[in-house]
């Protein structure tokens, strides 16, 4: 598994430098490493079938890291989906996208958007499993916004991005709690985030389960595109069409999907999980529906049905019984397959047209016959029209809700009304842009390239076939992929006709609404159209839209006051937050030592060195000459060589007197540049420095003469000890700043080098005269 994941990374890391010399060739080669992962993955399933496959490296052995891989029937399924319909996906490409420029960087993306997404599903680690969800966001922001000269595209891309996002941030809050769970269950820091390991453990029963839930369901809710969270789907189609078949069948949004299957053994089934998630599918799956229809463009129809069909995964595996399960395995697999081709479809309808306005299209069947069959069988399996694939989906959706008695009523009401206005959409699509009355002229000449036609027909005959002969599915992969579920073995099997009994009837009855209303729809299709673009356009001051861009907008106001405040252009003013943020943490912990013993200095020595330091730095306060401030303030510097030279330290002593004699040179230079008589403070300025420096001092006083030191008493005595057998250095002083804080030390360094970039940066822009400086 990790050689495939590896060689898709490679591959993505060659893809710019092979289009350069390959040009538009080099997308067979990226074709074929993805072909080559789908017969790894295809060979694998025998295996798979009996159980499950695990790899795993150790990582950081001292925390307990691993970095583990697992392979069953669930990330198997999804592994064969990736790269199945990957290798279609850039076959369709190489022709699709020999217009656009910059294909280099596009292939890079596009390759690492298939390793996210496969690390996503392979992952046994759930931190790992972040990791790839929150990389398959990232990546799916620079597809979406491949076109980024325009405004419209850059901003559909930013509003994948921070929904997603944010998901991607509550989920880690659930998987940080989940791991808090294990460990108090006594698993290892590495077994705590294992999911393997984790089956053992009662999560559902612990006082966490709610908290877990809530970051799981908006991990899930907006990934997966559920409403509210849906906004941001539709307005992915600003991306590139083979993007968005590959984002919309195999990808981005079935990582909530397939996060809801990996974790329903450990967390499904609860009463808070079938009713909150079985209640956001259902909304999702209605208004998306609509939305769908109200649309004219083919890409977006197509987008608002795939939120629909998310929405009833969503459903089910909220639903969690045996049927509800199967139902949510064939319609995995049958809307991936069915919908990458309606992509796919779309992007050929316009490379044919011009245009994806479905109330103008037609007549592009003599054109291109191959698609137009091609968008037939897909459109079919979308409406769940047998013997294609879809049709059993749709069956055992059905089946499920007659099964669960009150709950399932109202499902499946919603559930028919949403396949109702679904047949419409894909009649709609498969017939009037291939044979209805065209109101735009034709170039009759115009034809597609093979990879364009081939690649969508072959989807759209898989669900042929795997409609007519289901025991390819489920026979193999189809259970393993219940049973991973389920998280125990079960056994699925479909059949196109169940005999005479009253549920199977019952159900064939729905199935027989569902086609025959939705096939009125596609006739008045426009006019349904129409009326519900009127409806939805009065509404639209109260939808999501509005409130995600009333939020957004909200927040970029908030930014700008906050940065306002705090970037305002004075150094005096940086120092005084930076002053205060120093007092707010201290003022916690200097409560609560203060009722701690105190152990005061014996030896009176140390006013002296207190004076020394404080009398000049006070009077400098009151002071309005500014070499007189300078001289004062070196005064106080004395005090602290002083101090230090009496406490054996002339290193620091050293290091201060240097400070002094660079600090008096430098001052007395920038004084040639600063305004005569310009005051640097008024007398409010001076109470408010006043009091933050008097606080800090208290505090760092209280604090340093507290007698509470937890260093061990033999601290020297370890330091030389362990030298040179830990840190094999034999000079102590060195040893302790490489080696026994060398991230102290290594902050400092960054510190002294961002100092020097700034300084040299500077007195560039002085040397070109910059009016800046």
């Amino acid at each position: 598994m990790i050689w495939v994941l590896i060689a898709i990374l490679a591959a993505a890391a060659l893809a710019r430098p092979l289009y350069s010399i390959l040009k538009s060739g080099s997308v067979w080669i990226h074709a074929s490493i993805l072909a080559g992962s789908f017969i790894y993955f295809l060979n694998q399933l025998p295996l798979a079938a009996g159980g499950e496959i695990t790899q795993a490296f150790s990582w950081a052995d001292a925390f307990g890291a691993e970095i583990r891989f697992r392979l069953d029937g669930l990330s198997l399924t999804f592994a064969l989906l990736i790269t199945g319909i990957g290798t279609g996906v850039f076959l369709y490409a190489a022709s699709y996208m020999k217009r656009y420029e910059r294909l280099g960087g596009f292939y890079t993306t596009l390759l690492l958007f298939s390793a996210s997404m496969l690390g996503v599903v392979i992952s046994d680690n759930l931190l790992i499993l972040f990791i790839f969800w929150e990389c398959t966001s990232l990546t799916s922001f620079l597809l979406i916004g491949f076109k980024h000269e325009s405004l419209k595209v850059r901003e559909s891309a930013r509003k994948a991005l921070f929904i997603t996002g944010g998901g991607g941030l509550c989920l880690l809050v659930s998987i940080i709690l989940i791991s808090q769970v294990g460990r108090e269950a006594g698993l290892s820091s590495a077994e705590s985030l294992s999911l393997s390991s984790l089956a053992g453990i009662e999560l559902r029963e612990h006082a966490l389960y709610p908290a877990i839930f809530l970051g799981l369901f908006l991990g899930v809710a907006t990934k997966s595109a559920q409403f509210p969270f849906h906004i941001w789907l539709p307005a992915a189609m600003a991306g590139p069409t083979p993007v968005s078949s590959f984002l919309h069948s195999a990808t981005m949004v079935k990582a909530g999907i397939f996060l809801m299957a990996r974790t329903f053994p450990l967390l499904g089934g609860t009463v808070l999980w079938q009713y909150a998630f079985s209640f956001l599918g259902a909304v999702t799956m209605v208004v998306s529906s609509v939305l769908a229809l109200s649309c004219r463009d083919i890409k977006r129809m197509l987008a608002y049905s795939t939120v629909a069909v998310l929405g009833t995964l969503v459903m089910l595996l909220g639903i969690g019984t045996e049927l509800a399960l199967e139902a949510a395995v064939v319609y995995l697999v049958a809307h991936a397959l069915y919908k990458a081709a309606l992509f796919q479809i779309a992007g050929n309808v316009e490379d044919l047209s011009g245009t994806r306005d479905i109330t103008v299209l037609g007549g592009l069947g003599k054109l291109s016959p191959l698609t137009a069959g091609a968008a037939a069988l897909a459109a079919l399996s979308m409406a769940g029209f047998p013997p294609l694939f879809g049709f059993f989906g749709k069956e055992l959706l059905y089946g499920t809700q007659l099964s669960i008695g009150g709950l399932g009523m109202g499902l499946l009401v919603a559930s028919v009304f949403s396949n109702i206005l679904l047949v419409g959409v894909a009649g709609g699509i498969a017939f009037f842009p291939f044979w209805g009355q065209s109101s735009r002229e034709l170039t009759s000449g115009k034809s597609l390239p093979v990879t364009m036609v081939l690649v969508p027909l072959v989807l759209g005959l898989s669900g042929l076939v795997l409609g007519l002969v289901p025991s390819l599915f489920d026979g193999g992969l189809g259970g393993s992929l219940l049973s991973a579920i389920a998280g125990e073995p079960r056994t699925l099997k479909l059949k196109l006709w169940h005999g005479f009994n009253q549920e199977a009837l019952m159900v064939l009855a729905l199935s027989l609404v569902t086609l025959g209303a939705g096939f009125l729809i596609v006739r008045r299709i426009k006019t349904v159209m129409a009326w519900l673009e009127t409806l939805i356009a009065s509404w639209t001051p109260l939808g999501p839209e509005q409130i995600y861009e009333s939020m957004l907008n909200g927040l970029m106001e908030f930014a700008k006051r906050v940065t306002d405040f705090f970037q305002n252009g004075h150094l005096t003013h940086y120092l005084r937050l930076s002053l205060l943020g120093v007092v707010v943490i201290l003022l916690h912990p200097t409560i609560q030592l203060m009722g701690a013993d105190m152990q005061w200095p014996s030896a009176m020595g140390h006013a002296g060195y207190a004076l020394l330091v404080l009398v000049p730095a006070i009077i400098a306060f009151r002071r309005r000459n500014r070499f007189a401030i300078l001289a004062l303030l070196g005064i106080s510097g004395i005090g602290f060589i002083l101090l230090f030279a009496n406490y054996s330290a002339p290193d620091l002593a050293m290091t201060q007197i240097m400070v002094e004699a660079l600090s008096v040179a430098f001052v007395v230079i920038a004084f040639r540049t600063l305004k005569r008589g310009a005051s640097f403070s008024g007398r409010q300025g001076w109470a408010l420095n006043l009091s933050l420096v008097g606080c800090f001092c208290v505090f760092i006083s209280i604090m340093l003469l507290l007698n509470r030191a937890d260093f061990p008493k033999n601290l020297t005595e370890f330091i030389i000890n362990h030298s040179y057998s830990h840190a094999f250095g034999r000079n102590v002083v060195n040893v302790i700043l490489v080696d026994f804080r060398a991230m102290d030390t290594l902050g400092e360094t960054f510190v002294v080098a961002t100092a020097a970039i700034g300084v040299v940066a500077l007195l560039g822009m002085r040397k070109e005269g910059s009016p800046d400086v």
